[in-house]
């Protein structure tokens, strides 16, 4: 099972971590009106709320996991 947690910078930037490893990042848009996660020199938008939006970002990784996918995210590299 993938771990999924954020470690908080402020109210509108945290850390994403996966199994305690730093996967990239979650910044608030007010452009958007969203959060965007960022690795490496990608991102991708997903909502307003940071709980559906952590939801939907835990289903992506695990996502990942399940369909044997290498790197779901720029380099974030899964280890089954």
């Amino acid at each position: 099972m993938t771990e999924l947690n954020l470690r908080k910078q402020d109210e509108k930037n945290y850390d994403v971590l996966v199994n305690n490893d730093q996967a990239g990042t979650l910044n608030f848009d007010d452009e958007q009106n969203a959060w965007v996660f960022n690795w490496s020199e990608d991102g991708t938008t997903y909502e307003e709320s940071l709980q559906e939006t952590m939801e939907e970002l835990r289903d992506d990784f695990q996502s990942g996991l399940d369909d044997d996918t290498v790197s779901s995210f720029g380099d974030y590299k899964y280890e089954k």
